[in-house]
């Protein structure tokens, strides 16, 4: 079953992405690209709803309709599209 969660993504001042979501408890994740973090807080999204459900704790109600490709619909990010934040962070 699939779930559609909403994340928050911020670039760190390390140059790493971080995740967060306010309809997962504990669902924080880290990688090195966009594409990265979002594939990890995928998967640990899915193990905490797992858990939750297992504890009878509320649950995230599952997706309408089929997910199917969501990341490779929206993830699609240029390697450049934030080289204008970086020149900025460089200066």
């Amino acid at each position: 079953m699939e779930h559609m969660i909403q994340l928050h993504i911020e670039k760190l001042p390390e140059g790493v992405y971080l995740a967060t979501s306010d309809e997962v408890q504990g669902l924080v994740a880290q990688g090195r690209t966009i594409q990265e973090t979002i594939e990890i807080a995928r998967d640990i999204a899915e193990k905490l709803i797992k858990v939750q459900a297992g504890s009878g704790e509320p649950r995230i109600p599952p997706a309408r309709r089929p997910m199917g490709d969501v990341l490779g619909k929206f993830a699609k990010f240029s390697p450049d599209f934030m080289a204008s934040g970086r020149l900025s962070e460089e200066n």
